[in-house]
Formats: structure tokens, C-alpha cells, sequence
């Protein structure tokens, strides 16, 4: 980004971007781009630094060094300037990864320059990649559905890329849905944790994950629907040792219960404090004084269902014996449980809706999961990340399950996704 211009007055903060100069005869077309290529990197530079929440159009417009009646030429509001800008952002990504496969070349690299390349555009571009993977779902239902969107663009390029690996059945869509949710938040549990984050540094680790995913959990992924998993008899007896008492509650435990009942069967957008009152048998008053809100409320009772979860999944890692028992284990236990229990349905399905706040209980439990999976294995970081890609990609399948109304299919999907989180053992 070019250096600030002096601020047009006083108070208002300077522009990151200098104006085009003025002179006569200058294209129409070019001062338009010009206006729009620095309204839209404005709007980068606030949401990384900001969230999308916390900024306005006049912030925008100051930035950017142009007026509002400029601004609303281009955009309706703010939220159609985000994800216009959103859908550029992607677009540019999804151009690097295409310019990196060599047609001739052999099916791994190709799968590995465009791994190589995606990772690349967010170490260009760190602000762009924070604003597409973290800031844009605080924007609400539009968001998430670009976000599906756009996995389902990367996921067709990798099956691009992959062809047909030698020995193996063509990559499979949910095969590649998996492998693309797996890199995107091994990037955003990055960029959770660390200012800057060093993507190159993931880059080959991630591929070398995803190759090994294709290659060893392609044909069973593709075979979704003609067995595997544990069977109905397996999963009812994993979820009796999954059960367990509880013991007296307090208020807060009874609204926050009935939190977890009521989202499971409403659904977050229509959760409501009353709805809350009434299945915890408790008054507004008595809500009011624990929770600032529905998502205060929300948020709270999520991260206590997935701390029950994963207390619960490694119980099950234990009853698995060595560490490959263990994985199958966990993966059949984590499919029954979200094939037949619906308070975890919003662990899956409803934390996006939530908002970034969401976002960061459902990365702190993909992360919580992948340390079941590493745990017993060979230990070392490469394996730690590819367990975290892997507890992602499992994520993903059960979300995909829920959100479609098939939790039947859970019982089928746990083989091969176990088969999945056991690539993280592998080497490339």
C-alpha cells in the first residue's frame, strides 16, 4: 500500500493511499478503479485489524481517502462492500493456486504446488487471508454461505489437481471437502494464536498431510455409503460408555443445559432468552444475572458441551489400547455421539452462525480433539499438524452430515474418517 495523504480535516484520520493527481482528460474508468481498488483495501485493513463489527462506512471512506457519496456509488452498505471484497480476495487465491499446476507435471506435485501456492498468498497477503478466514463471519448467513461457496471452489481444484492418484479411486468430493477444511484451519488456529504467522512454514507439512490423505483414505472416503464404521449395535455401546450422571445443578448449569437442548433442536438464529427461561424452568431475572445475553449464553454453553465431549472422547482413546486403536476409537465414538446425541449438534452445525466468537470455540475444540488424536503417536510437530488438519477434516465430514439431515450416514463415515486422522502418523 502506497504512503498517507495529508488528512482532508482536521481530526479525521490520514489515508493510507494517495489520490490519484488530477489532470486533464483522465479516463473516467481509471479514477473509478482507482476509488474502488482503495476502498477495497481499506476494508482489508480494517476488518484484520478491527473485526468486521467494530468499523464503520466513514471509517472506511477515511482510510481510503474518498468520500462517502463516492463510496455508496460502488456499495449499498458495508456489509455488500465486505463481501464483494471478500469475493475478490478469494478469487485472487483460487487465480495463484490455478497459475501453479503444471499440466503435465506428476499428480503429487500438482497437489503440492497448490498447497505451496495458497500458503504463499497468505504470507503475501496476511491481512486479505485474516479478513477471509476469520473476520467475514461476524457478517451473518450471507457469509456462511460464500463460505461454502468457497470450499466447494477449492475443493473442485484439488480434485483437479489430484487427477487420479496412482492405485487409488479417483479423489472423492467429500475426500476433498475434508483436505480443504483441514489446511484452512490449521491457517486459522494460526493466526488465533500468533500475530504473524509464518505460513511458509505450514505450507509443507500441510501438503505433505494432504497427499498422504489421498492416497491412503481416498478409496474409503469414496465409499462412503456401502459400509464401514462401527455398525448400530458398535455405536449404541459407545455411547452407553459415553454417558454419565449428573449430579445437582445450579442455576447457571440449568440455563445453560437448557441452552444446549433448546439450540439443538431451534437452531442458534431462532434461540431466544424466553426459550431459554422456559425449558430451565427459570425467571428472565435469574438469567439476566449470569449472562449478558443469548450469545453470552450460547457461547458459554458450547464451550462446556465440547469440554464434556472431548473429556468423554478421550475416555474413549483409553478403551482403545495402542495408539491406531485409540484413533478408531475416538472417530467411531465422535460419530455416534453426533449421529445420535443432538446437544452436540450445535458444536458441529451452529457456532459459525455465532459469529467469530464462534468460530474460536469450534477451533479450540478441533484443536482439543486433535491433541486425542496425536496423543500416544510419534510426537513430533509435523505429526501434531497433521492431527490438527486431520481433527478438522472429521469436523468438517460430521458438519456436512448434520447441516444435509443425514446423521444416519455418521455410522458409515467413522471407518474411513479414521482412516483420515491415521495419515497424520504417516511421512512424506
Amino acid at each position: 500500500m502506497s504512503g498517507g495523504a495529508t488528512a482532508e480535516a482536521a481530526g479525521r484520520p490520514e489515508s493510507l493511499y494517495r489520490k490519484l493527481k488530477p489532470g486533464p482528460g483522465r479516463p473516467a474508468e481509471e479514477v473509478a478503479e482507482n476509488q474502488l481498488g482503495r476502498l477495497r483495501g481499506a476494508l482489508i485493513e480494517l476488518a484484520a485489524e478491527r473485526g468486521y463489527e467494530a468499523f464503520t462506512v466513514l471509517d472506511v471512506t477515511d482510510t481510503a481517502g474518498v468520500s462517502k457519496p463516492t463510496f455508496y456509488k460502488f456499495f449499498e452498505d458495508k456489509e455488500s462492500c465486505f463481501l464483494a471484497t471478500y469475493d475478490l480476495v478469494v478469487r485472487c487465491a483460487a487465480r495463484d493456486v490455478l497459475a501453479s499446476q503444471v499440466a503435465d507435471s506428476p499428480w503429487r506435485a500438482r497437489l503440492r504446488a497448490g498447497v505451496r501456492a495458497l500458503f504463499a498468498k497468505f504470507a503475501e497477503a496476511p491481512k486479505a487471508a485474516r479478513m477471509a478466514l476469520l473476520s467475514f463471519y461476524d457478517v451473518g448467513p450471507e457469509a456462511e454461505r460464500l463460505d461454502r461457496r468457497t470450499a466447494a471452489l477449492f475443493a473442485t481444484m484439488l480434485r483437479n489437481a489430484a487427477g487420479e492418484p496412482p492405485g487409488e479411486a479417483e479423489v472423492s468430493p467429500l475426500l476433498a471437502r475434508c483436505v480443504v477444511a483441514g489446511a484452512a484451519e490449521v491457517a486459522r488456529a494460526r493466526m488465533l494464536a500468533v500475530a504473524e504467522p509464518a505460513f511458509e512454514e505450514l505450507a509443507g507439512p500441510v501438503s505433505g498431510w494432504a497427499l498422504r490423505v489421498c492416497e491412503g483414505a481416498g478409496a474409503r472416503l469414496g465409499e462412503l455409503y456401502r459400509g464401514g464404521g462401527p455398525g448400530a449395535a458398535g455405536a449404541e455401546e459407545l455411547l452407553r460408555g459415553l454417558e454419565r450422571p449428573e449430579g445437582p445443578r445450579s442455576v447457571r448449569g440449568l440455563i445453560l443445559s437448557a441452552c444446549t437442548r433448546t439450540a439443538a433442536t431451534e437452531g442458534y438464529q431462532d434461540l431466544t432468552a424466553e426459550k431459554i427461561c422456559a425449558t430451565a424452568g427459570v425467571s428472565r431475572r435469574a438469567f439476566r444475572a449470569e449472562f449478558a445475553g443469548v450469545p453470552d449464553c450460547f457461547l458459554a454453553a458450547t464451550r462446556r458441551r465440547s469440554d464434556q465431549l472431548l473429556e468423554a472422547l478421550a475416555a474413549a482413546r483409553e478403551a482403545g489400547g495402542g495408539w491406531e486403536g485409540g484413533v478408531r476409537r475416538v472417530v467411531q465414538a465422535l460419530c455416534a455421539t453426533a449421529a445420535r446425541d443432538l446437544t452436540v449438534r450445535p458444536l458441529f452445525v451452529d457456532l459459525p452462525a455465532a459469529g467469530l466468537d464462534g468460530v474460536q470455540v469450534r477451533s479450540r475444540a478441533i484443536a482439543g480433539l486433535a491433541a486425542i488424536l496425536a496423543e500416544g503417536g510419534p510426537g513430533d510437530e509435523a505429526t501434531e499438524l497433521a492431527a490438527h488438519a486431520s481433527a478438522a477434516a472429521a469436523w468438517s465430514a460430521i458438519h456436512d452430515q448434520l447441516a444435509a439431515g443425514r446423521p444416519a450416514a455418521l455410522d458409515r463415515l467413522a471407518g474411513p474418517l479414521a482412516s483420515v486422522c491415521l495419515a497424520s502418523a504417516g511421512r512424506d
